[in-house]
């Protein structure tokens, strides 16, 4: 269930359900030779992706799982 963009369980003592698995689909093209992802041309940091660091990175990952993680200039990104 959907209520103002939050999952809701039916069951009302849990609340809140967790976000889901992290989907960095609509943001990455695969960059060859090397297969690594990078993030698509004509993205707005803030507004369509935002820059994390290494740890946070790793603590969403090993949360919720999914990714892939995308590198932008050196930097990690979600």
């Amino acid at each position: 269930m959907s209520n103002n963009g939050k999952h809701i369980s039916d069951n009302k003592m849990i609340g809140v359900l967790p976000p889901g698995i992290i989907n960095n689909i609509k943001i990455y093209d695969i960059y060859k030779p090397h297969e690594k992802y990078r993030l698509k041309s004509g993205l707005k940091i803030k507004k369509d992706y935002f820059i994390i660091n290494q740890y946070l990175w790793e603590w969403f990952l090993l949360n919720y799982g999914g990714g892939p993680e995308i590198s932008i200039d050196g930097f990690s990104s979600s």
